[in-house]
């Protein structure tokens, strides 16, 4: 019998089981891979080491949610560096943006679009200051019980009294229910694709649609402590699985987690061996709507929220379409960032939109010598590639070579000469993703942030919670591994 069984060794999972093993609770992860970090895993290929979905790593700074629980978890030999900038932005007027972590950021963003922005970024940031300080408060929201109302009550109060000479409580509460564009009318239309295409790799959607205070977070990612990780990403994930195994946790690969069944005083997880795990409680490291696919009907029986289906949940959200790449190293300049948005036309996704990313020069372990590793991907929706996949293979395979063929035309933008410069080249549909990482339909990036109430509350039943990017405060590495500690702490106070 063990205390916690959590189901899925992502960022989220992870942080969760080594605070609660930390506390001396008897905690099993998991895991259907044969490595962690899910979405920010990095795998193994023909020499080359490729982050196999999230490629950015945030929340370094000093005090910031990553160095906090790596601080907590006696995490002291992972080995990161800052970048910087933390991203290089190629509008479709041949318009670069450098995002930049310090003051610098002011001087690029006003020499791309006018003095006359300065008024928005001045509230972004104000307004993100307050969010991301609650947030790593644990701020317990959406709020379920009237101890999570008085918890927002005294935490709002303490951030008044923090942040008075930012902004006001008054703007606040006037920018809760309204979207982000509410803030852009006055400026250009190229100023809006810019916050439109950050917006979309952070909050799923775009300026007329996101949630004002999400996207005011959100857009503040590139000055939270953007770092490049040794190894890849995956590390991050493997130096918080070490540290549950240093605090007596316990963690399986080659689990596939295939049904979980609600007893009485207990739960039951089972494999797909047949192999029967008891817990007093479970936390999945899932979409929810995998995680309801798992439920017996006596654990559908007490869900204490509003009946949500599997295509409800996923009806607006995104998938992915990725290149690896294994690449000449000498088609990339020696101080060009690692990281690169390029936006090409509009619509977003599909191809109109990339995200490129790279390994930097003084990591040498992601691949052989005088190669780069390099990931490029594009927002797509999932419904296509899931009907062409189970009813015309062959147009599924003419679709992959088409955005393959995109994804290459954009980066030559950043990297003139890479598409002959190429040694190894690997593509991820959202198929190709539900199969690795058993999201479903592949859907990666959690809900677009088009209200506060958007995320689920981590407590789907009396026993089983919820953690990750479907729950507050969403997507990104920082923000599912302060879903995680807050999950933690949730659970330490019933336990």
């Amino acid at each position: 019998m063990f205390d916690v069984i959590v189901i899925g060794a992502g960022i989220g999972g992870l942080t969760t089981a080594s605070f609660l093993a930390k506390e001396g609770l008897k905690v099993l992860v998991l895991e259907a891979h044969i490595y962690p970090g899910g979405c920010a895993g990095t795998f193994f290929h023909q020499g080359y080491r490729f982050d196999a979905g999230a490629t950015l790593a945030g929340g370094f700074t000093t005090n910031g949610p990553l160095s906090y629980i790596l601080q907590q978890l006696n995490i002291s030999d992972l080995y990161y560096s800052e970048t910087s900038p933390s991203m290089r932005v190629h509008l479709s007027d041949n318009r670069i943006v450098d995002l930049w972590q310090d003051d610098r950021r002011w001087l690029a963003r006003k020499e791309a679009f006018g003095e006359e922005t300065d008024s928005f970024w001045h509230w972004q940031e104000n307004i993100a200051d307050i969010l991301w300080s609650l947030i790593q408060d644990g701020f317990p929201w959406p709020p379920t019980n009237i101890n999570h109302v008085i918890d927002i009550i005294i935490a709002g109060y303490n951030n008044y009294k923090k942040f008075r000479h930012a902004a006001t409580l008054i703007d606040i509460f006037s920018n809760a229910f309204q979207p982000i564009y509410n803030q852009l009318p006055p400026y250009p239309a190229d100023f809006r694709r810019f916050i439109d295409a950050q917006l979309l790799i952070s909050a799923q959607t775009i300026s007329n649609h996101a949630n004002s205070l999400y996207a005011a977070a959100a857009l503040d990612l590139p000055r939270r402590g953007v770092v490049e990780i040794k190894g890849g990403i995956g590390n991050i994930a493997a130096s918080i699985a070490q540290a549950l195994k240093n605090h007596n946790g316990k963690i399986l690969y080659r689990n596939k987690v295939t049904q979980i069944r609600c007893n009485n005083n207990s739960l039951s997880v089972i494999n797909r061996k047949g192999e029967t795990y008891e817990t007093r409680y479970i936390v999945a490291n899932l979409p929810f709507a995998s995680l309801s696919g798992l439920l017996d009907k006596n654990c559908l029986s007490t869900n204490n929220f509003l009946p949500r289906t599997r295509t409800s949940l996923t009806k607006n959200s995104w998938g992915a379409f990725t290149l690896y790449l294994g690449i000449d190293q000498n088609v990339i300049k020696p101080l060009e960032p690692c990281h690169h948005q390029v936006v090409i036309r509009e619509p977003l996704g599909e191809g109109n939109s990339i995200f490129i990313s790279r390994n930097p020069r003084w990591d040498t372990s992601r691949a052989p010598s005088g190669k780069s590793v390099l990931t490029i991907s594009t927002h797509t929706q999932l419904e296509p590639w899931w009907w062409l996949y189970h009813h015309n293979h062959e147009e599924y395979i003419r679709k992959k070579k088409q955005f393959s063929e995109l994804l290459l035309t954009g980066a030559e933008l950043v990297y003139p000469g890479i598409i002959d410069s190429i040694h190894l080249m690997l593509s991820g549909t959202p198929v190709t993703f539900y199969k690795f990482t058993n999201r479903y339909k592949g859907w990666v990036g959690g809900f677009p942030q088009t209200n506060l109430f958007q995320n689920l509350s981590p407590q789907i039943t009396k026993r089983i919670w919820l953690v990750g990017d479907s729950i507050f405060p969403g997507q990104s590495i920082p923000a599912v591994a302060l879903g995680g500690m807050r999950v933690s702490k949730e659970l330490l106070s019933i336990i």
